[in-house]
């Protein structure tokens, strides 16, 4: 563990005129959420002479030295303040110029926020000319200067703030961000993932990140969520107004049960991401057919090549994609059973295959994370029924993975099939059959084959 304030004393005493901590640390600091790397800016050395200072005292790194930053342990990140210079479109389009003679106030200029842009000593003293302190305290999203606009990704990194910490944003920053809505094209599209990964694994508000897309027109930049914008909900069963609004609620809900549940990671970004998408169906859908009453159960399905362009368009990894989509077409699956509460073992074991690579409690965390976003006055009945599906899939021992097939290769080949189309018809005839409860063990699947093969 690196001592911070022996590291201060030592770039003090080589001539630095001040040792700042920096950024997203000091913020969380003052939040009182726990900060694992600590950025600092050292003031009036240049590189070389920071690295003296340091070198045979502490374990330094000078893996960043063209950006000026020094690796301290693990856990510090030493760099001097920079001057950006503007030289082209979207957040590449840089210069960058170490300069220890700035003022902290001239750096902190050029943060994106002022929640960001304030300075801590070691001693505990704040450095904070734009007044991020007093902005975290009243929950405000603010540049510090029009800089702002330089980076266009800053928008969606106000985004996921917004979402992380229940913050609105101020008038002159929301003009701000309208006007660099022209430069999201030209924003890579694994750093645009970047910032919606962390609006899924780190939200706690997430619907106040969808509020700022909306607030500032970047929700445009995402054609399959901004469809969802006026599309008419069936008023009895959606009280809470069009897609969007539904859409909204529904990825609150899914952020309190990942919270309730201890998601890890990856699982609260399949579940977030699969919130925010499970009814992209209902814009196609109502452009098909005359809805005046809402959109049907159709949607589900109909949903499906939104919802990937929508993430491909993002680069993300693979799994993800392949987590979500299955879920999402699945969630009015219980729905449609009659009755609901009522799911016979058939229902169970097609569910556990149809959701796969995920499974039936991701896809029970998206149905009542749907159903408690509807806004209706009582959800009980719906989230009784969705807790029948899974105890049975317990009890079947499919809950978190569909069923492993009875009848196998190696057993159709001792029964003197070959290997070929017929072997795999045969297979899928047996899955489809062990699916539907006609054979439970591997002696039953075995005297199944006996009758199948009589009925060729």
């Amino acid at each position: 563990m690196i001592d911070r304030k022996e590291l201060t004393r030592t770039l003090l005493a080589a001539g630095a005129t001040d040792v700042v901590m920096v950024g997203g640390c000091v913020r969380d600091m003052l939040l009182g959420i726990e900060s694992k790397d600590v950025d600092m800016e050292v003031y009036g050395l240049s590189y070389a002479q920071m690295a003296k200072a340091l070198e045979g005292r502490f374990p330094i790194n000078q893996v960043g030295q063209s950006f000026s930053v020094l690796k301290v342990g693990n856990e510090i990140d030493l760099a001097l303040p920079r001057r950006d210079s503007k030289i082209g479109d979207g957040h590449k389009g840089f210069e960058v110029t170490a300069d220890s003679s700035m003022t902290f106030a001239e750096a902190a200029s050029r943060r994106d926020l002022t929640i960001n842009a304030i300075g801590m000593r070691t001693d505990g003293t704040l450095v904070d000319p734009y007044d991020g302190a007093g902005d975290l305290k009243r929950g405000i999203l603010r540049a510090p200067s029009d800089a702002f606009c330089e980076d266009p990704l800053r928008v969606l990194r106000a985004m996921q703030f917004a979402a992380r910490f229940g913050f609105t944003m101020e008038a002159h920053t929301v003009e701000l961000c309208k006007r660099v809505l022209p430069e999201f094209k030209t924003l890579s599209a694994e750093r645009i993932f970047g910032e919606w990964l962390k609006w899924a694994t780190k939200g706690k508000r997430p619907e106040m990140g969808l509020d700022l897309l909306v607030q500032t027109d970047w929700i445009t930049c995402f054609p399959e969520l901004n469809a969802l914008r006026g599309i008419k909900q069936h008023p009895t069963f959606h009280p809470e107004g069009d897609a969007f609004e539904h859409t909204r609620l529904v990825c609150a809900q899914a952020a309190q049960i990942a919270q309730q549940d201890n998601l890890s990671h990856d699982d609260r970004a399949i579940l977030l991401f699969a919130a925010l998408c499970h009814d992209f169906g209902k814009p196609i859908v109502h452009s098909q057919r005359d809805c005046p009453h809402g959109i049907a159960h159709g949607h589900a399905e109909a949903g499906e090549p939104a919802i990937v362009e929508f993430l491909m368009k993002m680069k993300p990894p693979l799994w993800l994609v392949k987590n979500v989509v299955p879920i999402c077409k699945a969630h009015m699956y219980a729905l449609r059973a009659t009755p609901p509460s009522a799911p016979s073992d058939a229902n169970i074991r097609r569910l556990s295959e149809y959701v796969m690579p995920s499974n039936i409690i991701m896809w029970s965390r998206l149905v009542k994370a749907d159903i408690w976003g509807r806004a209706v006055s009582d959800c009980s009945k719906l989230i009784h029924d969705i807790d029948i599906w899974v105890n049975r899939a317990r009890e079947l021992n499919v809950e978190l993975r569909q069923p492993d097939p009875l009848l196998q290769g190696r057993d159709l080949i001792a029964m003197g099939i070959k290997p070929g189309p017929e072997m795999g018809k045969i297979l899928k005839a047996a899955w489809n059959a062990q699916l539907d409860g006609e054979f439970l063990d591997h002696a039953g699947a075995v005297a199944w084959y006996k009758r199948y093969s009589l009925q060729k």
